[in-house]
């Protein structure tokens, strides 16, 4: 728990997710960002009772909320995902939605060496 503390005091904004659970709302994870300059870098920790869909549905309203912020240049933020492959089909859920982009590989991006993709958020319509 304290490694969780320690990791959410490094962020500028850290907001929980709400699913529906049992028919109420229910928290599912906490979404923490990092903002160097105009770009936003989200980082989702989910709870163990989170389904597939209380994730895909609450990152999506989360990066809705995200892409329609604007900085102080009047220009729209956009936040860039780095993911590792395990976790790619779910940003492709997200694109299908219309809310990300993929940008492209990059090799050995993590520390073990392995793989990212880089998904980024459109601007609204």
């Amino acid at each position: 728990m304290a490694a969780i503390v320690d990791l959410l005091a490094s962020f500028v904004d850290v907001k929980t997710m709400i699913g529906v659970r049992h028919g109420l709302p229910t928290p599912v994870g906490i979404a923490a960002v990092e903002k160097p300059g105009m770009k936003i870098q989200p980082h989702a920790i989910w709870f163990p009772w989170a389904s597939p869909r209380n994730k895909v549905e609450s990152a999506s309203q989360y990066l809705n909320e995200i892409r329609r912020q604007r900085g102080p240049n009047g220009r729209f933020y956009k936040a860039l995902i780095w993911a590792p492959e395990k976790t790619w089909t779910f940003f492709e859920h997200m694109m299908r939605r219309g809310i990300l982009k993929r940008s492209g590989k990059v090799e050995n991006w993590f520390d073990d060496g392995s793989t990212a993709m880089l998904f980024y958020t459109k601007e609204p319509d």
